[in-house]
Order: C-alpha cells, then structure tokens, then sequence
C-alpha cells in the first residue's frame, strides 16, 4: 500500500507506521479516557473497552512481518521465546527431534551415495 503526500510524493507503508506509531500513547489515553467517563454513550465505552480488550495482546488475527531490525532490538529472552515458537512450528517434536531427522536424513543420503558408487 502505498500513500501520497500533499505534494504528491509517495509514502511507503513503513513510513506511515513509523509516523502513526508517535499518536500510539494519546491513542491509548483516549480510549482509556471514553471507557472511564460515564457521561460518555454506553456504545462508544463498550467500543473503547473492546479495543483495549483487543488491543492488550496485540491485534489478534493480525501477523506482523519480522524484519532483523526487530530481531536485533529484542532481548534475549524475546528472541529464545521466538526460536522456540518457530522450532514449535517447524519442529512439533522439538529441536532434538529435528536433529535426529536431519541426521537420519543425511546418513541415508550417504548411504545411497555409497550404494551408488559400488
């Protein structure tokens, strides 16, 4: 997605993030704000109490795309918890599992290889 400026120039889609992510506070403050005042419409309290409710984990149904700039700035416990995700997705039995595997793997290539060679 790409916008414009006023004077027609594009913005890239990590423009306008990095620009909408500065009103991320005020944002918070205002739904916090409609959800606490009690002249506000039962309506608009319900709808700023949902989006808190669905914003405090994150969006959900939303994927972000992981860049290395967001790896480089997690903690270390941020980035096992991601290695542990991921090998949980690519490796439901766990790391040692998908040695074990690659190993086997590799020792029946060889011994194809082999049997291929007599």
């Amino acid at each position: 997605m790409m916008s414009l400026r006023n004077n027609g120039a594009p913005i890239a889609d990590e423009e306008v993030t990095k620009l909408v992510r500065r009103y991320r506070p005020e944002s918070l403050a205002t739904l916090i704000s409609v959800c606490r005042d009690e002249r506000a419409p039962a309506s608009a309290r319900a709808s700023a109490a949902s989006k808190l409710l669905e914003y405090s984990d994150g969006k959900p149904g939303q994927a972000k795309q992981v860049t290395v700039t967001d790896v480089a700035a997690m903690s270390d416990k941020q980035r096992q918890q991601l290695l542990d995700a991921l090998l949980g997705h690519c490796a439901p039995g766990g790391f040692q599992a998908l040695l074990a595997q690659s190993c086997d793997e590799a020792v029946k290539q060889y011994q194809q290889s082999l049997a291929a060679h007599k």
